[in-house]
């Protein structure tokens, strides 16, 4: 066997040796990250990119916020509700609307079995006249009343007070309302409703919508002798506004449902929780122009968006018009070109967001506090908003990177 021949049962020299089966350093492991280069270089001109994205988002933040805060406050009196069924109307399409139907509907379907009790809800938004004793005016607000005998009403506080509601001239404030409307409720312990004086007992926490700017809870007794027109004939046709019906433990809700609706006259209707609050929220939404209108303002911000992230990127990209061209002439791809582009859109995108929802959550925050609407800020709609942000930066990268097209080696030399 001569010297420069290797037996086949040797092992090779590179399957022994550790390094040559290690596999070089891929290109993307030592690729610059140029990307976040461009971004970060230039803190100045990263704050005013920032602040420019950030106002985008901040427009779409607050148009969000203003549509739910529309629709949530027509759902608050519904969402405090503390019962598993509940009697409307068949005429009442939304609550605000005056339709009623008479108390003995109650009487009805307690009788059904499932059912362990039923209750009357009254709600006045019209008729109900505060007279503050800070300024003497009189002003509209909500009246709610409901048997203080009655656990209906889901809210603590209210639920430690109930009792309270004794005798006609007494009531429960929402200390939510507009204080520039009805002054300070604590401050005034006692004032006149509808030309009645009555006495404020204590205090809770509701909030205001856009057709309400405060509510007093009274008792069933005080409501009626307020509104005695409510009190149609007699005890067993007092006009009703909406049944709270409570199931037995254990007890089959859709079977309930099932046997209320067959057996209970048509002129009422009896809907869940969930389908009243659907019910609702989709009038508000799909009916009336409130939901388009909110929706073309959320439209606009990313709009307004994509052209304020177009103009940074657009910049960025001609003032580095000859590093792009180096690049070119090294021989990255138009893709690889893009890509950058792209990867700077995106940091922007988070920068931008991080600021817009911070000034965002910080506006909610005044917004809920003068006004007493309920600005959510919720991490789905959150998730909502940085995904349209994503978006907007990405397509405004998509126009400003057709300047690249236009980037050839020579223009290093101009």
């Amino acid at each position: 066997m001569s010297a420069t021949t290797r037996p086949d049962n040797l092992p090779s020299l590179a399957a022994e040796t550790p390094s040559s089966t290690t596999p070089p350093p891929s290109r993307s492991r030592r690729r610059t990250p140029l990307a976040w280069r461009n971004v970060t270089e230039k803190k100045l001109r990263l704050l005013a990119s920032t602040l420019g994205v950030a106002f985008a988002v901040v427009l779409i933040f607050m148009q969000n916020g203003f549509k739910n805060a529309f629709v949530d406050g027509m759902l608050q009196i519904i969402e405090v509700l503390d019962g598993e069924l509940f009697i409307t109307s068949r005429s009442r399409y939304i609550v605000t609307v005056r339709q009623t139907f008479p108390r003995r509907r109650l009487a009805e379907a307690r009788r059904i079995r499932g059912v362990a009790d039923t209750s009357p809800l009254y709600v006045e938004d019209q008729l109900g006249r505060w007279k503050s004793t800070e300024d003497r005016v009189s002003r509209k607000i909500r009246v709610v009343a409901f048997d203080p005998d009655d656990s209906i009403i889901g809210i603590p506080e209210v639920e430690a007070q109930q009792h309270k509601l004794v005798g006609y001239d007494t009531a429960l404030a929402d200390r939510r309302s507009k204080r520039n409307f009805y002054g300070d409720f604590s401050s005034q312990p006692e004032s006149l409703l509808n030309r009645k004086p009555f006495r404020i007992v204590g205090t809770y926490r509701l909030g205001t919508d856009y057709q309400n700017n405060g509510t007093l809870m009274l008792s069933e007794t005080s409501f009626l002798d307020l509104f005695p027109h409510r009190d149609q004939g007699g005890f067993g046709d007092t006009a009703v506004d909406i049944g709270v019906i409570k199931l037995d433990p254990g007890a089959d809700v859709p079977v309930v449902l099932e046997a209320m609706r067959n057996r209970l006259p048509r002129d009422v209707v009896v809907l869940t929780k969930n389908e009243l609050l659907a019910k609702e929220s989709a009038f508000w939404n799909e009916v009336t122009p409130v939901g388009v209108v909110f929706n073309i303002g959320i439209v606009m911000g990313f709009v307004v968006g994509v052209m304020i992230c177009y103009q940074i990127l657009y910049s960025d990209i001609s003032d580095r018009l000859p590093e792009f061209a180096t690049l070119k002439a090294m021989g990255y791809s138009k893709t690889e070109l893009f890509r950058v582009i792209l990867s700077q859109a995106i940091y922007l995108s988070f920068f931008g967001f991080a600021a817009g929802a911070l000034v965002s959550w910080s506006l909610y925050q005044l917004v809920d506090y003068w006004t007493g609407l309920p600005m959510r800020f919720l991490p789905l709609s959150a998730l909502t908003v940085l995904v349209a942000t994503i978006l907007m930066c990405a397509f405004s990268a998509f126009i400003a990177a057709r300047r690249l097209t236009s980037a050839d080696p020579a223009e290093l030399f101009r």
